[in-house]
């Protein structure tokens, strides 16, 4: 994405843990601070944030790349990066060939198929949780590398996901013209605080505050925006730091429900079980079979 494994630069780290012919897939861990250098991405990526959070600026363009948003770099493409919130980032970034471009995006615009550059058409799509415990599950697998063929696909079938919903019209991918820009930034500037702020218990006062901007109105500017309400995305937010604290880590589930923001460890999983359809406590022990079955249903 930003630069290849040799030429990273110092706060960040970059290990590729998968590869084939249509995709590879990188972990990267970027510590943040000051904004970057003017970069350029050498490959066709899409980044999905799974801890903290980073602004990209493209094309007069700002896209705040936190866990529920897909970022889509173009080959070529000219970008700055800074960080709203301290801790820097962490990501999964996949890669995938120029063919791979024209065959996943010419499916809803076909004329991409007729390019000699491809190009993704659109700088971002939104992650829904099944979209992320998927992405999890194929990093999941690549780490193992006990069945690359299923990470290959798996990683394949959420590139298809997200894709899918870019051209979907769903409101995070509409066209920027359509909205004002003030209620963009708005917009944005509440999912950077909440993506700072998640753990602590949060109130509309409290956004509006760091925000500026009136909390009678704000959670319908939000929604407006995006299509959830604020909770709903504080929420979303939280279960996935909580995926990659159960994937990441041996703590019990209960300490990772109040490290993550959760009153309780009832309520986690409760929450957990309506949004994902299973237990958390089952994600830990997910198997190759497991993750087939997950294939099958998120198709």
């Amino acid at each position: 994405m930003r630069k290849d494994r040799e030429g990273s630069p110092s706060s960040a780290s970059v290990n590729l843990v998968f590869q084939s012919h249509t995709v590879a897939i990188q972990d990267w861990h970027c510590a943040g601070g000051p904004v970057e250098a003017e970069e350029s991405s050498d490959r066709y990526h899409v980044a999905v944030t799974r801890c903290g959070a980073y602004v990209r600026e493209a094309n007069r363009e700002r896209v705040l790349a936190d866990a529920a948003t897909a970022v889509f770099y173009e080959l070529g493409q000219a970008y700055r990066v800074s960080h709203p919130v301290k801790g820097g980032d962490v990501c999964t970034v996949f890669t995938l060939p120029a063919e791979g471009v024209r065959q996943l995006v010419g499916q809803y615009v076909p004329a991409v198929r007729d390019r000699v550059l491809p190009s993704f058409l659109t700088s971002r799509a939104s992650v829904d949780c099944r979209d992320f415990l998927l992405h999890r599950l194929a990093l999941s697998a690549a780490f193992t590398d006990v069945d690359p063929l299923l990470a290959e696909e798996a990683a394949l079938t959420f590139l298809d996901r997200v894709l899918r919903r870019a051209y979907s019209g769903e409101p995070i991918c509409q066209q920027v013209t359509s909205r004002s820009s003030a209620a963009l930034d708005c917009a944005e500037r509440v999912r950077a605080v909440v993506a700072g702020g998640f753990r602590q218990t949060l109130s509309l006062a409290d956004i509006a505050r760091e925000v500026g901007f009136s909390a009678y109105h704000l959670s319908r500017l939000f929604r407006s925006i995006t299509g959830d309400s604020i909770h709903r995305y504080l929420v979303r937010v939280r279960l996935r730091h909580a995926i990659e604290r159960m994937l990441e880590t041996r703590s019990r589930l209960s300490v990772i429900a109040l490290e993550v923001g959760f009153a309780s460890h009832s309520h986690f999983t409760d929450t957990f079980k309506r949004e994902f359809g299973l237990p958390p406590a089952s994600v830990r022990s997910l198997t190759s079979r497991d993750l087939r079955e997950a294939l099958r249903r998120f198709r």
